[in-house]
């Protein structure tokens, strides 16, 4: 029995001295492991997380040095603070979005360490794969994005496996970048997902652990951003997350219950998009079968940028389009445009990459008339589902008949402006 305790106290010093010592480093980092606890699990080959816990085999953590067991903490942490755990859905390839997943945290790891390829070594395994099949940093986008990509990737190999020797005329020079991808990350041609086992994840919309994660991610931000003032550190935090959190505040919208009535079900049974994969090998190409989807469809998001609307309220704003968008899992079909006393031509989105990449415009005095005179010029074809106006409200509002019997959603930042028709929600500025 004493050799026993002896024993689970080497480990758990072994795990706190690497903890504590992030501390003095990676403050961020440490105070995300504050709330998680550790285990050692004896059937376990590595080591892994389930969203409660960190779990190590003993083998496995007698053989890492302190600074892999750092990675490996802050590897795994990572994996919880972006809800990876939960966010597997059916008919999602999951090797695939497992290796999305590591690239997505090693990267962020590697930026916080200054593109220190070291800090995400572990001998027995080597450097961790970061880089995405485009030859960038898995820190530039999430776990979907890159796992899109990675699909993608797979299939342009099938289809050239498929070709080969009918098109000898290929291109001499391929991007070094690219290279880099196939060499860093020569472990996806291995089928070696990483050292940790990601099964112990699940199916699961655990919205009120993801958001205990977020507020604990902004506390330990705060800290890190004190630390890096003290000693003129830059770039130690993990660069998804300080867009996520910089970015985009929480939003306070239940985008699912408001769009209820106009979510629509996708169910194509059997498609050729992707075909059975099970008879690539024959001439004949069968449909496969594809789970059913929740998309809404014809969304027009108008966001109000007067000058009455400051950068804190305008990010909030948009943190509750992105909300939206994180609801229906990118199966959101939308229009934005931005109003003043004019109001910008709709712009599409359908995923959060091509959301970031619009631009708010705006600064001048404030017409909500703009909005409903514009629409006809703008949606000729077929007028939005539904419209919703994210502002402070302060301006004279038209009469009702100009919505043509379409619904409205004003969604206000204050308490005292109540609009005399449509829906009203409300969005709390922090103080």
């Amino acid at each position: 029995m004493e050799m026993y305790k002896e024993n689970i106290n080497k480990y758990v010093k072994k795990l706190q001295e690497a903890r504590f010592s992030l501390m003095r480093t990676h403050p961020f980092y440490a105070v995300l492991l504050m709330h998680i606890n550790f285990g050692l699990d004896n059937y376990a080959e590595t080591a892994y997380t389930d969203g409660k816990l960190i779990a190590f085999a003993p083998d496995f953590l007698d053989k890492l040095s302190n600074n892999e067991v750092q990675f490996v903490l802050m590897h795994e942490v990572m994996h919880i603070v972006l809800n990876h755990c939960n966010r597997l859905i059916n008919g999602m390839d999951l090797e695939t979005f497992n290796i999305a997943c590591d690239i997505v945290v090693n990267s962020n790891i590697l930026y916080s360490f200054n593109n220190d390829v070291s800090k995400i070594t572990i001998k027995e395994y080597g450097e961790m794969m970061h880089l995405t099949p485009d030859g960038k940093e898995g820190y530039d986008y999430t776990a979907e994005e890159v796992y899109q990509m990675l699909l993608k990737e797979e299939s342009n190999k099938e289809n050239k496996k498929g070709n080969e020797g009918k098109n000898l005329d290929k291109k001499e020079n391929e991007s070094s970048k690219k290279d880099n991808f196939s060499e860093s990350n020569s472990s996806l041609e291995e089928d070696q997902l990483g050292f940790d086992d990601h099964s112990y994840w699940k199916n699961s919309n655990d919205s009120e652990t993801k958001e205990e994660w977020k507020q604990i991610a902004i506390e330990a931000k705060k800290m890190q951003d004190e630390f890096d003032k003290k000693t003129n550190k830059a770039g130690s935090l993990p660069m998804l997350l300080e867009r996520q959190i910089d970015e985009y505040m929480h939003p306070q919208t239940n985008w699912r219950e408001i769009l209820h009535d106009f979510i629509q079900i996708d169910i194509v049974d059997y498609s050729f998009n992707p075909p059975d994969r099970r008879m690539q090998d024959s001439s004949l190409i069968l449909p496969d079968f594809n789970e059913k989807e929740e998309i809404v469809k014809n969304i027009w998001f108008v966001v109000d940028t007067s000058g009455s609307i400051g950068q804190k309220e305008l990010t909030i704003a948009l943190s509750e389009i992105k909300g939206a968008l994180d609801q229906f899992n990118n199966h959101l079909q939308a229009q934005i445009s931005f109003f003043d006393a004019d109001i910008t031509e709709p712009m599409n989105f359908s995923s959060i990459k091509e959301f970031q990449e619009i631009k708010a415009v705006g600064g001048g005095g404030t017409s909500f008339e703009i909005i409903f005179k514009k629409m006809d010029e703008y949606f000729q074809d077929e007028k939005p589902s539904y419209i919703i106006i994210l502002t402070d409200g302060c301006a004279i509002f038209p009469l009702e008949e100009v919505r043509q019997g379409i619904p409205v959603l004003w969604l206000i930042n204050n308490e005292y402006v109540t609009p005399p028709w449509g829906k009203v929600g409300r969005i709390k500025l922090d103080d």
